[in-house]
């Protein structure tokens, strides 16, 4: 049988040099600033500064349908909660504590118990205090993708293991060496949207991958591993919804407009986790990596630690460091440096040398439509970027700007160096900005 995959896309360079290498497990830090939110949203600081806080705390909450509370990674002392400027350069609410290196759990912290004794809306409601946020990158609040509208009804889950962004491997690793976890997360997912069905897919370059997590299902129903081509962006959600099931997302509609519900990997274990020790979202793995880094490794990380930490971890930098990535290469955020926490969406931080991070020289377009080829959402990049440049947004809606996933596949490809994605980005925020108003 054919390997299942997605139209168009891209095979870049993969650079996994932390496949084989061990996970590193961080030290508790001296330090960290725990990212609550966006500063404007009105997150309720519940451990000012001045107060002694223990593993698991809640540190703020929103009442808000679409916020999660934030919780302690450390035990110690509340030293700031204040706006800072992230590395995305947005501001966000902030809170630094300083670990008494005790780690001394909350009251309260234990196993949900038996599983079938609870009704979905328990389990998103436990969910949710947990803090869960989507670990792809996006940070979406996994009890909102789960709280399905009035009336509609899904027929499947859908597991995210398409790892394909390059340098990238900690949901790799989690897959290899948590496989149990990530499969009682999922069991937990479909009980709470109600569906009797699963599949789980990871990227054929992960042969080992695909066998653990097969093991590990074989002991649940309705739950598959389905492997899938190796292709960039194989791990976009529309993308792995046509590779495993066939199903195409109409343009600006949700997964679930089509039946389904997709999690992550990395979102999936930290669920079974949850439910499993009682622990709340406050680590995670992280791939360092990059021709900059000394000895790339994953490093399971507290949230809030500093990326400069992680890095020296790792044997610091080596030769000239030209740029810092939070992310991958592909969708990742250039920082200006490496005094920025991670966040629970901190999936990788890629240093590249100087001569990596070369600016290309722009020049006019060729007209050889090869962005539009590799698109897998079927829009015209250079159509879009001719109506940006223009500052004609009204035309570049029109043409589904909107619909971009940002994967940049296109800029990838263009023969003449243009930054499409960079203008295509631009549109989607002034459509967003005028639909806002």
């Amino acid at each position: 049988m054919a390997v299942r995959t997605f139209v168009g896309g891209i095979h870049p360079a993969q650079c996994k040099f932390t496949c084989d290498a061990e996970t590193v497990a961080a030290p508790v830090p001296a330090r960290v600033t725990v990212p609550v939110g966006p500063s404007w949203v009105g997150y309720k600081v519940l451990a000012p500064r001045g107060t002694e806080v223990k593993v698991g705390q809640k540190l703020a909450d929103n009442e808000g349908f679409m916020c999660v509370p934030t919780h302690s990674p450390v035990s110690g002392k509340v030293v700031d909660a204040k706006p800072y400027r992230a590395h995305t350069g947005l501001e966000f609410l902030g809170i630094t504590i300083e670990s008494d290196g005790k780690q001394e759990l909350c009251e309260g912290i234990g196993p949900v118990g038996d599983l079938d004794s609870i009704s979905p809306e328990d389990i998103r409601r436990i969910i949710r205090e947990a803090g869960m946020l989507g670990m792809g990158g996006a940070e979406f609040p996994t009890h909102v993708k789960l709280s399905l509208p009035q009336g509609v009804k899904v027929d499947t889950v859908v597991v995210n293991g398409g790892e394909c962004e390059p340098y990238l491997t900690s949901d790799h690793k989690l897959m290899v060496e948590r496989a149990a976890r990530v499969v009682h997360g999922t069991s937990i997912v479909m009980r709470s949207v109600g569906v009797k069905k699963a599949v789980i897919g990871v990227e054929d370059n992960k042969p080992d991958a695909v066998a653990a997590l097969t093991e590990a299902a074989c002991k649940w129903q309705g739950i598959d591993v389905m492997p899938l081509k190796s292709s960039y962006p194989q791990g976009y959600e529309k993308a792995i919804i046509k590779a495993t099931l066939g199903r195409e997302v109409p343009p600006g509609a949700l997964p679930f407009s089509v039946g389904v519900v997709v999690v992550n990997v990395a979102t999936a274990a930290a669920i079974s986790d949850r439910f499993e020790t009682g622990m709340p979202l406050m680590k995670r793995l992280v791939t360092v990596s990059g021709s900059a880094v000394a000895k790339p490794s994953t490093v399971e990380a507290y949230i809030g630690t500093y990326a400069s930490e992680l890095v020296g971890l790792c044997g610091g930098i080596k030769g000239d460091l030209g740029k810092v990535i939070f992310g991958g290469p592909m969708m990742g955020v250039a920082a200006p440096g490496l005094d920025f926490p991670i966040t629970k969406g901190t999936s990788g931080i890629v240093l590249l040398g100087r001569q990596e991070a070369l600016f290309w020289k722009e020049m006019p377009c060729i007209r050889c439509g090869r962005c539009n080829e590799v698109c897998p959402m079927f829009l015209e990049p250079s159509e879009i970027h001719k109506y940006a440049l223009a500052e004609d947004m009204a035309k570049a809606e029109k043409l589904f700007a909107a619909d971009c996933m940002e994967c940049g596949c296109c800029s990838y490809v263009c023969p003449s160096k243009r930054p499409l994605v960079q203008s295509i980005k631009l549109a989607k925020q002034y459509a967003l900005a005028r639909r806002k108003k």
